[in-house]
This record gives C-alpha cells, structure tokens and sequence, in this order.
C-alpha cells in the first residue's frame, strides 16, 4: 500500500479556525528545515522541498483549501520526492457523509509538512476531523517538534495518533 495518513472530516472549519491554520501553515513554510526526519528519517539527506499538486510550481493556500506535494526532482536521477497530492479542505462536502481523505507519503521528505499541517488543524480545530496512520506517535515527533520550535506554542499530536499504540504499517 504505502505509507499513508488518513482525515475523515466531519464538519466545516469556520472562517477564524481556518484563517489560523492558513497562519500557521504560511509561518511554517517559511521556517521550512533543510532536511526531514519524520517518518523513519528516510531520505534524510534529501532537501526538503514543497511544491504545488504536481511537484511543480507553488502550494496552493486560499480559502478553501490547502494543497501540496513533494519535489518532482530527482534523488540521483532515479526517484521523484513527489508522490500522492496532500489536500486539505475547509468546507466539508455536505453531501459526502464520511468525507474522508487521505495521503499516501511514502515517508518522502514532504511527509514532515503533512504531519505538520495535521497537527495545526487539529490543534485549531479539535473535533472538525479524525486521523489516522500507517506510522505511529514516533513517526509524527519530528513534525511536533517542528511545529513547536515554529510556532513558538505547545501543540499537540492529534489524540488518535498520540493514542496509537500499533501502527498498521511500520
């Protein structure tokens, strides 16, 4: 399968909650390390680089949602550090019961912003969503630790990851 984080979204985040996640996300992104740890510190000697959907161009950040990717450039010409697209809505889908979305990672650098951005809407918005991961606590700490040292707060782990005792893929 892949390495993989889920979200099920279950409401709307309203314009303040969402307003703080662009906020944070933005400083994040600013304050983005040279390298990444998370998820098992696979390809820690690749720079961190965060592109829009395709590897390409800019991260969108608008009202509605948040969307990135990895790097399409190459690892000694072999292998691309983009993978599957991270998209994160505002508004849920009113006719979509479930709403549930997810990114495969594939523990790529990229990964780290993923948790990160995971971590601050869960933190800003505590029941709009509920995550899940291939990876458990341990996997996310690099993200934690980032945000932290960023956004100068005490932020949390959502409580389903911190909870997490078995991963379902290591």
């Amino acid at each position: 399968m892949g390495y993989t984080h889920y979200f099920r979204q279950h409401r709307s985040l309203s314009q303040p909650e969402w307003q703080g996640v662009i906020n944070a996300f933005a400083k994040l992104l600013r304050n983005l390390p040279e390298h990444s740890m998370s998820a098992g510190g696979y390809y820690k000697e690749v720079p961190l680089v965060i592109r829009g959907l395709t590897g390409t161009c800019e991260p969108i950040i608008n009202d509605r949602y948040i969307a990135f990717n990895g790097d399409e450039g190459t690892l000694s010409g072999l292998e691309s550090m983009e993978h599957e697209s991270m998209v994160l809505n505002r508004i849920k889908d009113a006719e979509d019961e479930d709403s549930r979305w997810f990114c495969k990672s594939a523990r790529k650098p990229y990964d780290l912003v993923v948790c990160a951005l995971l971590i601050v809407v869960a933190n800003i918005a505590t029941d709009a969503y509920k995550m899940g991961s291939d990876g458990g606590p341990e996997d996310w700490e690099p993200s934690l630790a980032w945000v932290n040292e960023v956004l100068g707060e005490h932020w949390r782990l959502p409580k389903s990851i911190a909870a997490q005792k078995n991963p379902i893929a290591a």
